[in-house]
Formats: structure tokens, C-alpha cells, sequence
């Protein structure tokens, strides 16, 4: 198994190549980028597993699936270290899943609030990814007033490129302005396509699968954002089997974020006739 220093210097590799591409790319002429009818087809998806570290149980019933899901860890639960470390050693992919000041008036977990002062926003975060270990990424749990304040976007987001971590907006909000942030601090940036389980019911999680594989049919890749729940775990260990036979590849985040460095998305806002929507 790689050891945790070689994938951090691993990921100082992949982090610094992403940079140099993105300044390379800007660069060059028009007439001069890859042509999309040159690259073979292929479809990804990404599926994040937000809200975990409250449960051990559930967790493990994810973590031993065997599939590249991404985990999203929420800092400071119970088990946030346990399965951050379990998470790892099954070859599972870990993020930080990092609470963020919501619209609501109803109490949110303790996180980045938009009354923070830099060193405040930043010293907190801190606290957050070292309560995650193995962390290379994270995305906003909550955020529907955070993500709209571009001074704590860019606080946020010059913070993530010190210390090479990638963000995934959730996209609680149309709103947010996470996209233009990460952009001018040269962060690996994507954003949720789908919520598979807003409703648990099993057949609305699979119809909200089937939007996110038509999803990547479309533009190349999709991502999709689950919950540790009993039904979304049973539909996910029916449904995930039969993606190679539609020639659809579950991928991690990091997998998309980084390889795929010609994809226009990595920058671009949320695309029409999306919902947005806090999860508790």
C-alpha cells in the first residue's frame, strides 16, 4: 500500500502539473487547444458520500463497497478520525467536508461564518483539516451564505492553494461565487451536477442516478452527492455494478479535477435548470 508520505508528495505533483497547465492553457492561441473530436469518448462520474463521521456502522457499509465513491467527512463528529483512517485504508478517497454558514435560521454545525476575519476563517479551517486526515479535497456542507461572500471565497480559496486541496461547490446556493474564486487563486475547482437523495425513496435515488449518468453523457463527467443512508447504500450497491456495461467510469474527484485539465467545466458556473438546496 503507497504510503501517506508518497501520496502527499503525489499530490504535490499532480497539484503543481494542474497549476502549470492551467497558466499554459491560458496562454495559448484558440487555433492551438486540443480539439474535443480528437479525445475518445469517455464518460465519468463521480459520487461524493457527504455527512459522514456520525455513524460508524453506515460508514463502513460505504467504505466496503467496492467502487471509487468519495467520502466527505464532516470535522469533529464522532468518528470523524475513525473513518477518515478506515477510509484510507480501504483505498477510499477522503475529503473534508467542511461546515459553512447557511441562509437558515435553524442551528448549523460550528464552521466558517461570514462574520470571520481572515485569520479567524483560516486558523478555523485549519482546525477542520486536521480533524480529517488523508484529506485531499474538500466541498461546503451547508453554505448558502458563505459561498456569496467573495472576500471569504478568496480567503477560502488561497487557503485551499497553499495547502493543494481541491474544492467541490455543492452548490447549496445559485449564488455562489466559489467558481470565480477558485478560478483566480488557480484551484482545482468542480461542482455537484446532482443531489441523488433528496428524496430516500429507492426509486427516486435511482432516478436521480439515471439524471446524473445523462448528465455525464452530455458534458463528459457529472457528480453526484449522496447521503450515508440505508436506502441510498442500497441503491448504489444495485445500481454502481452496471455502469461499466454502459461504458459510464466511476471515478474519484481527485481523478477528475486533476487529470482532466482540458475540461471547460473546471471553471464554469452552474448550469441552467439546476436545483439548489441545503441538506441537513
Amino acid at each position: 500500500m503507497q504510503t501517506s508520505a508518497g501520496k502527499t508528495t503525489k499530490r504535490s505533483l499532480r497539484f503543481s502539473l494542474f497549476v502549470f497547465c492551467q497558466l499554459f492553457l491560458l496562454n495559448l492561441p484558440n487555433s492551438a487547444h486540443p480539439s474535443p473530436q480528437n479525445k475518445p469518448p469517455l464518460i465519468q462520474i463521480c459520487i461524493i458520500i457527504d455527512d459522514m463521521g456520525y455513524a460508524i456502522k453506515s460508514a463502513e457499509k460505504f467504505i466496503n463497497l467496492p467502487f471509487d465513491l468519495t467520502l466527505a467527512i464532516i470535522p469533529f463528529s464522532p468518528y470523524s478520525k475513525r473513518v477518515a483512517y478506515l477510509a484510507h485504508h480501504h483505498q477510499k478517497e477522503v475529503m473534508l467536508h467542511a461546515p459553512m454558514e447557511t441562509l437558515a435560521e435553524t442551528k448549523w454545525e460550528d464552521g466558517l461564518t461570514s462574520d470571520m476575519q481572515e485569520n479567524e476563517l483560516v486558523a478555523r479551517v485549519d482546525e477542520m483539516l486536521f480533524d480529517i486526515p488523508f484529506a485531499v479535497g474538500l466541498n461546503n456542507h451547508g453554505g448558502s451564505k458563505l459561498t456569496q461572500q467573495k472576500q471569504h471565497m478568496d480567503w477560502l480559496m488561497s487557503w485551499a492553494a497553499q495547502r493543494q486541496l481541491f474544492f467541490i461547490d455543492s452548490r447549496t446556493t445559485a449564488a455562489s461565487v466559489a467558481a470565480e474564486a477558485a478560478k483566480q487563486a488557480i484551484v482545482p475547482y468542480q461542482q455537484r451536477d446532482v443531489f441523488l437523495d433528496n428524496s430516500k425513496d429507492p426509486s427516486d435515488i435511482k432516478n436521480q442516478l439515471n439524471k446524473l449518468i445523462a448528465i455525464a453523457s452530455k458534458q463528459g463527467h457529472a457528480i453526484g452527492i449522496g447521503h450515508p443512508y440505508a436506502e441510498t447504500f442500497a441503491v448504489l450497491k444495485e445500481e454502481l455494478p452496471k455502469l461499466q456495461q454502459q461504458g459510464i467510469r466511476l471515478t474519484t474527484v481527485s481523478n477528475l479535477v486533476f487529470n482532466d485539465l482540458n475540461q471547460p467545466r473546471l471553471f464554469l458556473s452552474q448550469q441552467p435548470g439546476a436545483s439548489f438546496t441545503d441538506l441537513k
